[in-house]
């Protein structure tokens, strides 16, 4: 498999990036009207055992204009657009994070506050507490069997995809309203499914809900292809 410079990179030390007040504001409206009586924030507390899903829909718009901004100042990629749509009651999105003209393949947020057991590591939903729910990231991968993609997770190959979308992984501040935050990475959706192993979560009441991927695994897996 041939690497991409721009869309397979780790940054081992990078600068912080700082969060405006404007993009705070953003995030903040955003979070406010998910929030709302009857908005789409029950679909994390019903399906997903997500305690915290109003700061966590702050912090994963934070991350999600970061990681637009590294991309236009790093990589030469035009502004993304994002998606700001409210959705009602048990209703979810799922269109790409950062979303750009034909030509360009589309980027996929995620993000982070804290180490668990000396590493950062970013979640990927992998199914709800009711059927469904599986991050449509997952159904890229070719043949994908859910089944057998959870039985072989600790794999470091999960077989391909031909979907150029990439995955920016985002760090941020840990606090209760981040200053700043990181890019950790920016890696093919193909990269991680070819190369990258899935772990479970720490937290009992996340398993077969969430996978997720370390830091350490990527930059193994990005050396690893490049000897």
């Amino acid at each position: 498999m041939t690497l991409d410079v721009k869309l397979d990179s780790v940054y081992v030390n990078p600068e912080p990036i700082t969060i405006t007040e404007a993009m705070k504001n953003a995030a903040r409206d955003f979070a406010e009207k998910m929030t709302g009586t009857g908005q789409s924030i029950e679909y994390y507390r019903e399906k997903r055992n997500a305690m915290k899903s109003d700061k966590d829909t702050y912090t994963a718009k934070l991350a999600e204009q970061l990681g637009d901004l590294f991309m236009q100042t790093q990589c030469s990629f035009p502004a993304a657009k994002l998606d700001w749509s409210i959705w009602v009651g048990t209703e979810k999105g799922w269109v790409p994070d950062l979303q750009y003209p034909p030509g360009l393949p589309h980027g996929h947020v995620k993000s982070t506050t804290r180490q668990w057991g000396g590493d950062y590591s970013w979640s990927f939903q992998f199914g709800d507490k009711t059927p469904g729910g599986t991050d449509r990231l997952f159904y890229l991968v070719d043949g994908f069997d859910r089944e057998r993609f959870f039985r072989e997770r600790h794999s470091p190959n999960h077989g391909t995809t031909a979907a150029p979308d990439f995955i920016v992984f985002v760090r941020l501040e840990t606090a209760p309203d981040p200053r700043a935050g990181w890019v950790m990475a920016v890696v093919r959706w193909r990269t991680i499914i070819e190369r990258v192993p899935f772990v479970d979560p720490t937290l009992p009441y996340l398993k077969g809900l969430k996978l997720y991927v370390n830091n350490n695994d990527i930059i193994k897996a990005l050396n690893a292809a490049r000897e």
